[in-house]
């Protein structure tokens, strides 16, 4: 079992123990004085087992979101290449890069992690969500530029009207 998990059983194993304390002092085979201590007990061990669960959920899911809006964005990012809306593609490369310089009608973007591992691969490696924003095939420094039209030019890997 994982950690979260026990985590959770033994929680599940304090609530039992609370009904049952309950149960013994409703039936009066306890002192209200036993019953108020043990039920302090169960309380703080159970509040302690809860603050260890988030931190464990905290520490282990932190890959999760992250892993899970990146693959979304890359999703959308392949529909919004193949669509004809400006403001789509401008709002997907406002998510995937930053530092835009415009200069003799072709566009410079610095891709962000971990979206520069996936401009880098360009269409030649069959990923082709970024056809519509493709880089140059140097792109290694994170430096990429792309025209701002959408004919792929062979020789040089730029995107021309």
């Amino acid at each position: 079992l994982s950690l979260s998990r026990q985590v959770q059983d033994k929680i599940s194993e304090l609530d039992k123990k609370m009904e049952r304390l309950i149960d013994l002092f409703v039936e009066q085979e306890i002192s209200q004085e036993d019953y108020k201590i043990k039920k302090a007990k169960i309380l703080n061990d159970k509040q302690l087992l809860k603050e260890k669960l988030g931190e464990i959920e905290k520490g282990s899911g932190g890959w999760l979101e992250p892993s899970k809006n990146f693959v979304s964005t890359c999703n959308q990012a392949s529909y919004v290449a193949r669509q004809e809306t400006p403001a789509a593609k401008r709002a997907i490369l406002k998510i995937i890069g930053s530092n835009f310089l415009l200069f003799d009608r072709t566009l410079f973007i610095s891709y962000s992690y971990p979206y520069r591992f996936i401009a880098e691969t360009g269409p030649g490696r069959k990923l082709g969500w970024m056809r519509g924003f493709e880089p140059p095939a140097t792109c290694a420094t994170g430096k990429c530029s792309i025209q701002l039209s959408y004919t792929h030019h062979k020789k040089s890997g730029f995107l021309e009207k």
